[in-house]
C-alpha cells in the first residue's frame, strides 16, 4: 500500500493538487452552519467542501467541526506477524493463496517481494483493544505473536519449524465501527462537511469506490467507470446494518 500511495500522491501533484505531509489540522471553520475552511500548520485554508478522511483521528476532527455521529468509531490496535516462507512465496512463484481460517481465527496472504506470509486475526475478540493514535504502541505483544503463530502452524503443519529470525511482527490500527463494521460515508448536518470514516480494516481496498461515491455526490456528475453503489448505504445517519458477525471479514 505504501508504494501505491506514493504513486497516487505523485499523480495528484502532477495535476496541480497541493499535498501537505506531516500536517495536522488544528481548527475547522464554519459560518451559518456551513463549512468555510480549515487551519493546517497555522495557516487557514478556505474551502466550501471539507472531507474528513483522518482515519483513527476522525473523532478529533469531527469534534472540531461540532459534529456528533450516531456511530461509535474506535481506533483499535491490531496484531500482525510476517512469517518468512521463501520456499513457498516469492516473485517467481507462489504456492499459497490468500486464505481465511475461521475455525483458527486467522487469515493470511502472501507478500511476494519479501517471501513472507502476512498473518493476522479474524476474531472479533481480537479487535477490541482501544488505543490513542497519538500514543500508539506499534510493537507486537509476545502473547499475540504466539497466538497467531500457533493458529498458523495448526492450519499449515507442513511448514518447517519457526525460528525467531523467520518471524517479525507489529501492530497496526483499524478504526472500528462498533455498530456494524461498515464505514460511514457521505454528507453531514454541517453543510459542505463530509466524512469517510470507520472502515474497520478495509479503507485501502475501498478507497477507489469511496472516492467515486464522494466525487459523484459533490460534483453531481458521473463518469463511465464510476461505482453504481448507492451512497445512502453508507450514510452517517443510516440504521446500522444487521450482521451475524462483527469482525474484519464481516
Amino acid at each position: 500500500p505504501t508504494s501505491s500511495l506514493d504513486d497516487l500522491r505523485d499523480a495528484c501533484i502532477s495535476v496541480g493538487v497541493d499535498v501537505f505531509l506531516n500536517s495536522a489540522v488544528s481548527d475547522i471553520h464554519t459560518q451559518n452552519n456551513k463549512i468555510s475552511g480549515v487551519t493546517v500548520n497555522g495557516k487557514k485554508l478556505s474551502s466550501p467542501i471539507v472531507i474528513n478522511t483522518a482515519g483513527p483521528w476522525c473523532n478529533k476532527i469531527n469534534k472540531m467541526a461540532g459534529i456528533q455521529l450516531p456511530f461509535t468509531l474506535v481506533p483499535t490496535r491490531i496484531p500482525v506477524i510476517y512469517r518468512s516462507v521463501p520456499s513457498l512465496v516469492s516473485l517467481e512463484k507462489c504456492s499459497l493463496p490468500h486464505m481465511c481460517d475461521m475455525p483458527g481465527g486467522i487469515y493470511f496472504r502472501p507478500q511476494l517481494a519479501s517471501g513472507q506470509l502476512l498473518v493476522s486475526t479474524a476474531l472479533e475478540e481480537d479487535e477490541k483493544e482501544e488505543t490513542d493514535p497519538d500514543q500508539f504502541n506499534a510493537s507486537i505483544d509476545p502473547e499475540h505473536r504466539q497466538k497467531l503463530l500457533n493458529s498458523f502452524h495448526h492450519r499449515l503443519p507442513q511448514v518447517e519449524d519457526t525460528t525467531l529470525d523467520k518471524v517479525t511482527g507489529m501492530c497496526g490500527m483499524y478504526t472500528m465501527c462498533h455498530e456494524d463494521v461498515h464505514p460511514v460515508i457521505g454528507p453531514t448536518t454541517l453543510g459542505g462537511y463530509y466524512v469517510a470514516n470507520g472502515f474497520s480494516g478495509h479503507g485501502f481496498k475501498y478507497a477507489p469506490c469511496v472516492g467515486s461515491l464522494l466525487a459523484q455526490h459533490i460534483t453531481q456528475k458521473k463518469m463511465p467507470d464510476d461505482t453504481k453503489v448507492d451512497i445512502e448505504f453508507f450514510s452517517p445517519y443510516r440504521k446500522p446494518h444487521t450482521l451475524p458477525i462483527k469482525n474484519v471479514l464481516a
